[in-house]
């Protein structure tokens, strides 16, 4: 996984679990100042295979990096089927871009993904926030430009800041036309420490950049701000009874991507190639007294 940084233009593939979580703690064996190192920029492919990378620790306390998360930059490569849990990211770097997935995506897709744990920028300190990423933009050329994709993701972070460039899933939609954030939702908390607004999806967004059908859980944070573009990008804040309802999520395919398990401690959506709670194995504690069961 560390070596990733090294040929940041390859194609990747995780063929099992990864935990990181005594090594890139604080004082632990990868920690240079900041547990994690982000890797700088990444145009490749990363496929999870849906498996995780667990207890990403990131604590930038001297403010090395303006761009921090598991990616500092995803310029035009690919993220998917991958899971984050349990991260934990600050930094004392003003007017940087923080993010669960990437902090600053520019032209890059990030598909069938999901994060949870912490991300907590110190006051006064990081200004573009996301459970995802931290703001997502258009790679502009000559020929054609590349839009960024947030697709079919969601978050579950607890998201402490005094910003409001904040958001569930994305801080800030920018940088020209048709940059995507499509059937997201975060299920999260955003503290905020001043300002009253917070976006349960994204906070601010391009005249001509969309999402459509993405949700976030009604108690996750004040998204009074996000009204406006109501009619036009087709989002809504759910009830968590709601949000354990197919019927909720418009525009969500149920039939191919998403799940909701009955059965399972985590009653919200779960990615069906990528799921965040998983069984691992199923143990008979006595012989079965029937044949058929449902």
């Amino acid at each position: 996984l560390w070596g990733i940084r090294n040929n940041p233009e390859g194609n990747y593939i995780l063929m099992n679990d990864i935990d990181i979580t005594e090594e890139t703690k604080e004082d632990g064996s990868w920690d240079a100042g900041t547990g994690w190192e982000p890797i700088e920029t990444f145009s490749g492919i990363l496929d999870g295979n849906g498996y995780q990378i667990i207890g990403l620790n990131y604590h930038d306390t001297e403010g090395k990096y303006s761009r921090g998360g598991f990616i500092g930059t995803l310029s035009g490569g690919t993220i998917k089927n991958l899971g984050l849990k349990n991260i934990k990211m600050t930094t004392n770097r003003s007017n940087s871009y923080i993010g669960g997935i990437a902090a600053f995506v520019k032209g890059g897709t990030i598909e069938k993904c999901y994060t949870s744990g912490e991300i907590c920028p110190n006051i006064n300190t990081a200004r573009w926030i996301g459970g995802i990423a931290g703001y997502i933009t258009t790679a502009y050329s000559d020929q054609n430009d590349t839009y960024s994709t947030i697709k079919n993701c969601y978050s579950t972070c607890k998201i402490d800041t005094n910003y409001d460039t904040t958001g569930g899933i994305v801080g800030e939609i920018g940088g020209g036309n048709k940059n995507h954030l499509e059937n997201c939702y975060f299920a999260g908390n955003i503290v905020r420490r001043f300002f009253a607004i917070a976006g349960g999806v994204f906070f601010e967004i391009g005249s001509e950049d969309y999402m459509i059908h993405c949700f976030y859980l009604d108690t996750s944070a004040d998204a009074s701000y996000m009204n406006d573009f109501k009619e036009k990008h087709t989002y809504g804040a759910l009830t968590a009874t709601q949000m354990t309802y197919e019927n909720c999520f418009a525009g969500f395919d149920f039939n191919s991507v998403w799940k909701i398990d009955r059965n399972s401690s985590y009653k919200y959506p779960q990615l069906r190639d990528n799921p965040y709670v998983r069984v691992k194995s199923i143990q008979l504690e006595s012989q079965p007294s029937k044949l058929v069961y449902k």
